[in-house]
């Protein structure tokens, strides 16, 4: 996907759908709303660009079991998905990031308490879901019935997303999981025409229970839910089955997602909530409590470390101190010989705009501007491109500019002419920029895993105003119109 055309599209829309409900009857202010509405200075802000990183590479998960850290039957249930995103049962287990096995390790090896805060698409679920699932693997061979581990988000919708993943793959090793919201269906016919509604499929895993009734009877070794179904499954006479007096003690784990969001009358709230669960499970002291958050890796620090972990000892009622705080760590940027830019920057909209991510041959042109010289058939694919293009100056300064933190393309682009193009305006400067971002993501290139995966993947973040107050001068020839006063 190109996020520049993406951006621009909506862009396009959202001006569209302004306009159709504004009817000027001044034509100076109609040509002045036009015009400011077609440079986009009335309705959105210079996008913000940011290129996910890559992390660096953690120890195996075989690795993990081999030692004796997780349990033996972990590392199938986190096999890599195929190209189709299908879990087939050759796969190799996913290469963890170093974060999600210095997780892992904190929990089941160290027995701490920890607070995960690294950014989206960092695999955070993974660095509960690992011990999660390797601890009820031990227990229920154990024979320990009950819920053993309780995940608590903010939102149904970010249970949702994590649920159908983990679900699948449970599916055939013994363990069960449940979903217990206020959608939860009573009975499991009700359960199953909104599970097919849903899903699109007949029946659930084995590992899934789907209606309230299969949850109470026959308690889940997962439960996720959230913060005020936890409330009510305190309450709620027929919910007191799920955490039985005879399962006092099963419950091992507590993990708080989107941690951040616990302040103020909430976390209050919630802070007292996990005490009375934890007077009714009977594991004060003895539950191994997980935060995560992609808010707090942005405030990186030992005294962020500190802050986060006062806060989340207060709110879980356990133990942290600043070591209990993982952040990601990122791959070293490779050594290499930097090549010369061409002299001048030759990248035109129109090149920018004719690029087909299935077809390279469309990106030729902007290769021949960034390089200097005409790609051959063999560059022109994401192998060679990747080859080609990792001694390219511009795309190193991406690499360095936005590791780590969003940048205003504008801003990006004047750094980029203090740099690298001395005495290039910013716009023609953000040209090149741009064909560099389109280019990093067709390219490939080798991580510390040797996968060949895409050297950038660009994001950008469009700022759209709500709409302002038009303010204006009385006097017949005064003119001054504004949007700030």
């Amino acid at each position: 996907m190109n996020p520049f055309a993406t951006l621009d599209a909506v862009r396009r829309d959202y001006r569209t759908y302004v306009e159709t409900f504004q009817r000027f009857r001044n034509d100076r202010i109609r040509a002045w709303v036009g015009e400011r509405s077609q440079s986009g200075e009335l309705l959105w802000k210079p996008p913000l660009v940011e290129i996910n990183r890559r992390f660096a590479r953690g120890e195996p998960l075989p690795s993990l079991a081999k030692r004796g850290v997780v349990h033996a039957d972990a590392p199938p249930v986190f096999r890599a998905r195929d190209a189709n995103g299908k879990l087939v049962s050759d796969r190799a287990p996913v290469p963890l990031h170093a974060h999600q096995s210095a997780a892992v390790s904190a929990v089941l090896e160290q027995q701490r308490n920890v607070i995960v805060a690294t950014g989206t698409g960092s695999g955070k679920s993974f660095c509960f879901a690992i011990p999660i699932v390797s601890e009820c693997l031990r227990l229920r061979r154990a024979g320990v019935a009950g819920v053993k581990a309780l995940i608590v988000y903010p939102m149904n919708a970010l249970a949702n997303s994590q649920y159908r993943d983990l679900a699948e793959r449970l599916a055939g090793t013994g363990l069960t999981l449940a979903r217990y919201t206020g959608d939860t269906k009573r009975t499991r016919e009700e359960a199953l025409a909104a599970y097919r509604e849903t899903f699109g499929e007949d029946q659930p895993f084995d590992s899934e229970l789907i209606d309230r009734e299969s949850i109470q009877a026959t308690p889940p070794d997962i439960l996720m839910t959230n913060y005020v179904q936890l409330e009510l499954l305190l309450t709620r006479l027929e919910d007191q089955r799920i955490f039985r007096p005879e399962h006092r003690g099963a419950l091992r784990f507590l993990v708080l997602d989107e941690l951040h969001t616990y302040g103020g009358k909430r976390g209050a709230d919630v802070a007292l909530l996990i005490r009375r669960l934890k007077h009714r499970t009977g594991t004060a002291g003895a539950l191994r409590c997980i935060g995560t958050s992609a808010t707090m890796q942005s405030e990186a620090g030992e005294d962020a470390d500190a802050a986060a972990a006062t806060f989340a000892s207060k709110l879980f009622g356990e133990p942290f101190d600043a070591s209990s705080v993982i952040r990601e760590t990122e791959e070293d940027l490779p050594d290499v010989e930097l090549a010369p830019l061409p002299a001048d920057v030759t990248v035109t909209r129109q090149d920018l705009d004719a690029i087909d991510p299935g077809d390279l041959a469309t990106a030729a042109p902007l290769v021949a501007a960034l390089t200097g010289r005409t790609p051959s058939p063999a560059e022109l694919t994401p192998g060679g491109l990747g080859v080609l293009l990792a001694s390219q100056p511009t795309l190193r300064f991406l690499e360095r500019e936005l590791r780590g933190k969003p940048v205003a393309l504008d801003a990006l682009a004047t750094r980029y002419v203090e740099s690298l193009r001395p005495g290039v305006g910013p716009s023609v400067a953000q040209l090149e920029l741009e064909a560099a971002l389109l280019l990093g993501m067709a390219a490939h290139s080798p991580g510390a895993d040797g996968q060949l995966a895409p050297r950038l993947v660009a994001k950008a973040h469009g700022f759209f105003t709500q709409g302002r107050v038009l303010a204006g001068c009385l006097g017949p020839d005064c003119g001054y119109l504004s949007d700030r006063g």
